[in-house]
């Protein structure tokens, strides 16, 4: 029972290694949870399904501390009428007041927050349009 409990704590604690090269980590790795004898009788799958059961615990414990990614809403697709009432009010004022911003977002049917990002995003695409226009100059009415 002792071996047991050693062998426990060794797979679960972190093997610290002195190299960063590829082969210590994973010969230091494999070490611990393969050697013969710390664990008697131990198989390979054994010591995968014991890598298995930790990442499963590091998996609960990031659930309940909160940590985990948060899945991504999926892409809005805005109808035309939505887009047409964005781009007239666009073209009026680049910046909306967050006043303005709740009144449209309600009037379109959106929330506050995909109102604000369209104008971010559109904001950004009509500044670079600005960048993408190079001047061209007629040769020969410079010259004059």
């Amino acid at each position: 029972v002792d071996n047991l409990k050693i062998s426990m704590i060794q797979s679960v604690t972190p093997v610290k290694s002195r190299s960063f090269m590829i082969e210590d980590i994973l010969e230091s790795g494999t070490r611990s949870l393969l050697a013969p004898d710390d664990h008697e009788g131990n198989s390979v799958s054994d010591a995968a399904e014991s890598l298995y059961e930790q990442h499963q615990r590091h998996q609960h414990l990031l659930e309940s501390s909160g940590k985990m990614k948060k899945k991504r809403k999926p892409r809005t697709s805005f109808t035309n009428l939505q887009l047409f009432e964005l781009e007239r009010k666009f073209y009026h004022k680049k910046y909306l007041a967050s006043s303005e911003r709740k009144k449209l977002a309600q009037l379109l049917n959106l929330t506050d927050i995909q109102v604000k990002t369209w104008f971010q995003n559109r904001r950004n695409k009509h500044k670079r349009s600005k960048h993408d226009i190079i001047p061209i100059f007629d040769t020969d009415s410079a010259a004059a």
